[in-house]
């Protein structure tokens, strides 16, 4: 993977923006390009799991690292700005997630959008531990 280039054009900043998407929908995209970026480097496709409760399923897999009655305190609560959901899908494109427009984007996040807020933070939080550092080129 070769270095990223982050520059305000390279982030595409227009399509992540507050008055384009809330801020529960910015989470959940969040979600997904963490999960596509897994899946593109080689890890875990939670893709067409991601609300499945079964082991091997996005759901699934966060409920046993993190079970119900962690408090929301331990796990914390994000708030996704127009920067950070602009690198995470920047970051999942480079590891090799097709671009698709974000009608396509949106489809493919509608089963987390009734996700709770609190258990797309949880998964946020096991997909960031699968990604781990990654990079392989020098810092």
């Amino acid at each position: 993977m070769s270095a990223p280039t982050c520059t305000t054009a390279s982030l595409n900043l227009q399509c992540f923006r507050g008055q384009v998407l809330d801020p529960h929908t910015r989470k959940a995209l969040m979600v997904y390009f963490k999960a596509a970026e897994l899946n593109a480097i080689g890890g875990t496709n939670y893709l067409s799991l991601l609300t499945s409760p079964a082991s091997g399923g996005l759901l699934g897999d966060t409920n046993a690292l993190m079970d119900f009655k962690i408090s929301q305190d331990e796990v914390g609560t994000r708030v996704i700005g127009t920067y950070e959901i602009a690198v995470a899908f920047n970051s999942a494109v480079a590891a090799g997630m097709a671009t698709a427009s974000i009608q396509t984007r949106m489809q493919n996040i509608k089963c987390l959008i009734n996700v709770p807020e609190w258990t797309l933070d949880k998964m946020m939080i096991l997909l960031d531990c699968q990604l781990g550092v990654h990079k392989s080129y020098p810092q």
